[in-house]
């Protein structure tokens, strides 16, 4: 029996139990990109990993909310991917990234639903015209 997850063995662990048990979450800290070793990174690249509230970044949050959010605007991504942490899917929206491993399925050639459909975007919305039309006639609305 299960009461706010306490249960007769203890508490219960959601997340952990889907972890593979070789898995290792990183708490080194990170490289420094100033190294000899790095000097043919370019200016963008290095600010783009420097940050003056978190100092370097890999694009592991360290068990922090607030630092996972900062990385997801930087667009850092976790090196290592969730068939790379968990035995198999923790959560619903894991499940279409499972099958992607699959070998069955390794020759797209043969699959055809797996293939994206072509997409024909719109140049412009209805919005964007509107927008585009209210900002040429601005003088019209300049007081």
């Amino acid at each position: 029996m299960n009461f706010f997850g306490l249960t007769s063995k203890g508490f219960d662990k959601p997340i952990s139990d889907y972890v593979r048990p070789d898995y290792e979450e990183p708490t080194k800290e990170p490289r420094n990109i100033f190294e000899s070793g790095n000097k043919n990174l370019t200016l963008l690249e290095k600010m783009r990993v420097l940050d003056p509230y978190i100092g370097n970044a890999d694009g592991f949050a360290y068990n922090s909310i607030n630092m996972m959010e900062v990385l997801k605007r930087k667009k850092m991504l976790k090196p290592v991917g969730p068939m790379d942490i968990y035995v198999r899917p923790a959560i619903s929206s894991q499940v279409c990234g499972w099958w992607m491993i699959d070998p069955l399925l390794k020759d797209l050639n043969n699959v055809k639903w797996i293939r994206p459909r072509k997409k024909y975007p719109y140049p412009s919305s209805e919005m964007s015209k509107y927008l585009e039309t209210m900002q040429k006639n601005r003088s019209i609305w300049v007081i």
